[in-house]
């Protein structure tokens, strides 16, 4: 039987055309498909987050219980079974820092430390945090949160999506009132400046 020239060299690879397309088509399939993946990324970063926030929320409401049941009536340096045993309290009961000195007033800088301990001092968690201001600001940190301090209340924001450009989640929390609250739509710009 003869075979060709052709047909011999057709048969040992892929033409031009056939590469071209199969090329055009990958890259569609990409633009499709990598939006999508990288939402799903950011939908799971958020969901992460905000259940750490549930738990940083939850872990408040139950410290100034066992404050409460422990019959305390004044500020304490550690109370068992949270953290590693060493999460002080403020004068009301509420959870304040590990090895930060509760000073109301006297020294920024205490609160400051404060809240930094406290995230990792209350709950256990997988996501770092860094405390932040103007040189290291949460715009540049490396750290998955954020802290920072405004009076008695020390405030968690997840970095990613301020890096991102996009809104952002808040935890606020005031050590003189127990009080929490999270927002998810909390906006900062680029050099981490809080637009309300």
């Amino acid at each position: 039987m003869f075979v060709s020239r052709d047909a011999r060299l057709r048969a040992k690879g892929f033409t031009l055309i056939e590469l071209v397309v199969v090329i055009i088509i990958l890259g569609i399939l990409a633009v499709v498909a990598a939006p999508k993946f990288i939402n799903m990324q950011d939908e799971a970063e958020e969901a992460a987050i905000l259940t750490q926030f549930a738990a940083f929320q939850s872990a408040v409401k139950l410290y100034h219980s066992g404050w409460l049941a422990a019959g305390n009536t004044a500020r304490v340096n550690s109370l068992e079974g949270f953290g590693n045993g060493d999460v002080s309290s403020t004068p009301t009961g509420w959870p304040y820092g590990t090895e930060a000195a509760y000073s109301p007033g006297v020294n920024g800088h205490d609160q400051y430390s404060a809240c930094i301990e406290l995230w990792n001092g209350l709950t256990d968690t997988e996501l770092t945090a860094e405390g932040t201001d103007s040189e290291n600001h949460i715009g540049k940190i490396d750290s998955d949160i954020g802290v920072t301090y405004q009076g008695s209340t020390c405030i968690y924001v997840a970095s990613h999506f301020v890096q991102q450009g996009q809104e952002t989640l808040q935890l606020s929390y005031n050590n003189d009132t127990g009080d929490v609250s999270i927002k998810d739509d909390a906006h900062y710009d680029e050099n981490g400046n809080s637009q309300g």
